[in-house]
């Protein structure tokens, strides 16, 4: 019998020491700690600025989630946020999602059923003013087998739209404005259009195989859906082509004030 077999305490240390390898070699912004199912609700009107890691592999309490339990006790994937940033003022905020298949072997049974049971990682922004979102692959600036597909919604409800989405990114993009939608250059030599009709701009980021799209509500890869009010505009970049940060300026929820619900114990 190996030391591991007989000491379960070794070996969860063990694996502990490999997930920090691993992390260890992704591109993370130093001492911002790791969520999931995290929502962050300023209870003042004020700017909501910050960075957060998103790690789909964190398991959830269960019993604080009853609403959303099917029958079976799990939480339906489309009710699910992995991460939701809601104000009456602007958001600015920096989001890493983790890689989920490196960690498979370091996993806990726990952990790997939570990461199996969700299709996709989620995120949701809803702000009455501007939005300005930078999205990061934390493993690669290519395309990605290694994470789960993650689906955004943003909605600045009277301001206009600023989104940066990593180059991993492979999916449609769904724009809603009255105003102008934007690309930057690197971005728009990997668009392909595929519909603008009253405002609404459908496209397709990535790597486009008209054989495998059968429509929004069939997609099951990345997807980006964003609204801009009172005909602001939406500007999409790559995350390369802006400042990506390296350290944690998650000021706000710190403070008193924003009430942060947090579903899952924060991990370093």
């Amino acid at each position: 019998m190996t030391a591991d077999s007989s000491n379960p305490s070794r070996k969860t240390t063990a694996n502990e020491a490999r997930r920090q390898k691993i992390l260890a070699s992704l591109r993370l912004p130093a001492g911002v700690k790791r969520c999931n199912f995290l929502l962050v609700n300023p209870c003042l009107a004020v700017n909501l600025k910050g960075v957060w890691v998103v790690d789909p592999s964190m398991q959830t309490f269960k019993d604080q989630f009853p609403a959303f339990m099917n029958s079976k006790g799990k939480t339906p994937s489309k009710d699910r946020k992995n991460l939701e940033l809601e104000t009456t003022h602007a958001i600015f905020a920096d989001v890493f999602v983790l890689p989920t298949t490196p960690y498979k072997q370091v996993l806990s049974e726990k952990e790997q059923e939570a990461e199996e049971s969700q299709r996709c990682t989620s995120i949701s922004l809803k702000s009455s003013r501007n939005i300005q979102f930078r999205l990061h692959d934390a493993s690669s600036e290519i395309k990605n087998e290694d994470r789960s597909p993650i689906v955004v919604a943003a909605a600045a409800e009277n301001g206009r739209l600023r989104i940066n989405l990593p180059r991993s990114f492979c999916g449609p993009l769904h724009l809603q404005c009255t105003g102008r939608v934007w690309y930057s250059a690197a971005v728009k030599a990997q668009i392909t259009p595929l519909a603008e009709v009253d405002g609404h701009h459908l496209s397709f980021l990535g790597d486009f195989k008209p054989d495998l799209w059968y429509g929004w509500e069939e997609w099951k890869g990345d997807s980006f859906e964003g609204f801009a009010g009172r005909g602001d505009a939406v500007d999409v970049y790559f995350d390369t082509e802006d400042y990506i940060p390296n350290t944690d300026s998650n000021l706000n929820t710190r403070l008193p004030w924003v009430w942060a619900m947090h579903t899952l114990g924060l991990k370093n």
